[in-house]
């Protein structure tokens, strides 16, 4: 153990003088390198790696502020997770928070940070797995908890070759998403391992809000109308495949396109010119737009309402390996959406809703366009969006799991 933390300082030394040429590391190096004052010590710690894990952690300290008045210190990696994490204090002014980037894992520096903090108990969101961190964390004797524990094969087998480091630098209790998850973990670790349903299932609202426009501001009532959502540039020639199938189909349909990037609608535009067809911007709309034409999003925050007025729905992001998109939007109003192949970024959600039926997966354009056709046949969406209601009610819990065994881990000091 001495040794392997020994020449894992050694290659921390070796890269630090190049790291501050990073450009994500370069904003707040101050603080990575603890060159700014330091925090002061705190009762929970929680780590949020970037944007997403940063909305778990505030979700998870917003409930447990809810009966004890701890303090709480915020680590994250990004510019956008500190943004996120920071709106916390502006909501909750009289709460002692505080915000750090995480310190580099250089394990002197790592030591002092723990020390200094001195928290009663650290929560590392996800899989956050810094050698000098739970070592510092371990010496210290403060409590450590992986909350919404994930962690792919791929990552497993890495990280088994020296599973022996892993086994000493342990957590106390580890919350897993999933059985397979858990397994892979108990593999790891020599901890207590719980399976917990994904924080993230909380974070939807079951019962979406309801449009305020209806389909019939967007084109005549006997129009199908397809959206196509969050599409990226680098699968517009994808996309423009899949209108093409799709009109020379059904040439009375109405599309609506919703790239994901507003700032990059001249892509969309000159594609649009170069197949010579029809569109209209979505704020200029005076009129229902015709039929075979396309909708074109340029307007904020309406996607999702009008998620809810289609009769079919592509979410894009998943043509091209780019993690995907909010494809559970649509569904929660009960439209069955199609998207491509990937997906990495909702891989939380699991097989379920694909095995029901609930979501399409076609693996090119021409199989999203012909898919998109099919949906447009059923006509059961409230159907479909109870169904959904209900099957994702049952995944929801997770926060206050992992709030009662948070507690339960800081009574047990």
């Amino acid at each position: 153990m001495k040794m392997a933390f020994g020449a894992y300082h050694a290659a921390w030394s070796t890269a630090t003088p190049f790291l501050r040429r990073n450009k994500r590391l370069a904003n707040g190096y101050n603080e990575r390198v603890l060159a700014n004052a330091a925090p002061t010590p705190v009762d929970i710690w929680f780590h949020a790696a970037s944007t997403g894990e940063a909305y778990l952690a505030a979700d998870l300290a917003g409930s447990m502020l809810q009966t004890e008045p701890y303090s709480i210190l915020f680590t994250t990696q990004t510019e956008q997770g500190r943004f996120i994490l920071e709106q916390v204090a502006a909501i909750r002014g009289d709460v002692d928070f505080q915000f750090r980037y995480l310190p580099l894992d250089i394990p002197p520096l790592m030591n002092r940070f723990v020390q200094t903090v001195n928290p009663k108990a650290a929560v590392l969101i996800e899989t956050e797995l810094w050698p000098a961190m739970l070592r510092a964390l371990k010496k210290n004797g403060s409590k450590v908890m992986i909350a919404n524990g994930r962690i792919t094969e791929r990552s497993f087998r890495r990280l088994k070759w020296v599973s022996s480091i892993w086994r000493r630098l342990a957590p106390d209790l580890l919350l897993a998403t999933s059985d397979d998850d858990a397994e892979r973990f108990a593999a790891l670790f020599d901890c207590p391992v719980q399976v917990v349903s994904n924080i993230k299932f909380d974070q939807l609202e079951i019962q979406p809000a309801m449009s305020k426009i209806s389909k019939a501001d967007l084109c005549s009532k006997e129009a199908p109308l397809v959206v196509l959502g969050s599409v990226r540039t680098q699968e517009a020639q994808s996309v423009e495949k899949i209108i093409r199938g799709l009109l020379a189909e059904k040439p009375d349909l109405t599309l609506a396109l919703f790239p994901k990037h507003v700032h990059r609608l001249g892509v969309w535009e000159t594609l649009l010119d170069d197949i010579k067809l029809p569109f209209q911007y979505r704020s200029q709309m005076k009129t229902p737009a015709a039929s075979g034409s396309v909708i074109l999003g340029d307007t904020i925050g309406e996607l999702k309402m009008i998620y809810g007025l289609a009769d079919a729905v592509f979410v894009g992001g998943s043509l091209a390996p780019l993690g995907g998109q909010n494809f559970l939007e649509p569904l929660l109003y009960g439209r069955r959406p199609v998207i491509g192949p990937f997906w990495d970024n909702f891989q939380w959600v699991g097989p379920g809703l694909f095995d029901q039926g609930f979501v399409q997966m076609a693996d090119s354009p021409k199989a999203a366009a012909d898919a998109i056709l099919q949906v447009l046949k059923q006509s059961d969406h409230q159907q479909c969006q109870e169904a959904v209601q209900r099957y994702l009610a049952v995944k929801q819990g997770g926060t206050e799991r992992t709030v009662k065994a948070l507690k339960t881990l800081l009574s047990s000091e």
